[in-house]
């Protein structure tokens, strides 16, 4: 008999399942409106550092994104995961990122590059499968965001996400950490974390 699903599993799998349903256009104009609302948000005007995220394909597409903040002269990190310490270093993004290579979990990461400290990150654009209107975020169970961000609490967030991943409530648990504002095609979410 197979277990019964938690309800972190049940909600990841009917957002997947209503994330299958979007097209090829309404995810590139609904990613083209996020990137927009992301360069407006006041948290980005003095940020020098950021860390970005190689999109996978149930995300929003940020490329457009993340080479406008490089352009402009803006540090750009990804995440690269250590499996072996469920902890997440950061790499500094150089070249292109569709040319970056995949790790094991089908990621895209920039495999050299310098390591940056992540106490030089200002602003952490941060995927999720779902977030609710308080800033709790669900990821994909690694846990590898909430570690990451417990340790940088005076880091300043965005979780990105498509409009049909905002949910009422997500079960959240202590170790949970919530992000500040919440950015979506149709929606912005600020100030959460303090409320």
């Amino acid at each position: 008999m197979t277990p019964a699903k938690t309800p972190k599993e049940k909600l990841r799998g009917d957002i997947f399942d209503a994330l299958a349903s979007l097209s090829t256009a309404y995810r590139d104009q609904a990613s083209s409106t996020i990137c927009t609302d992301v360069e407006h948000n006041p948290i980005m005007a003095q940020a020098k550092c950021v860390l970005g995220f190689a999109p996978m394909s149930s995300e929003p597409d940020i490329t457009r994104l993340l080479e406008t903040l490089r352009a402009d002269g803006t540090l750009v990190v990804l995440p690269k995961a250590c499996p072996e310490t469920r902890q997440m270093e950061l790499i500094e993004l150089r070249g292109p990122l569709a040319e970056l290579p995949k790790d094991t979990l089908g990621v895209r990461v920039p495999s050299e590059g310098p390591a940056v400290p992540i106490d030089q990150v200002d602003v952490a654009l941060v995927p999720g499968v779902a977030f609710d209107h308080l800033g709790n975020r669900l990821g994909r169970g690694g846990g590898f965001y909430d570690r990451f961000l417990a340790s940088a609490s005076e880091l300043k967030t965005i979780g990105l996400c498509f409009d049909l991943q905002l949910v009422d409530k997500i079960p959240s648990e202590p170790h949970d950490i919530r992000v500040d504002d919440v950015s979506t095609e149709r929606r912005h979410l600020a100030d959460l974390s303090n409320k």
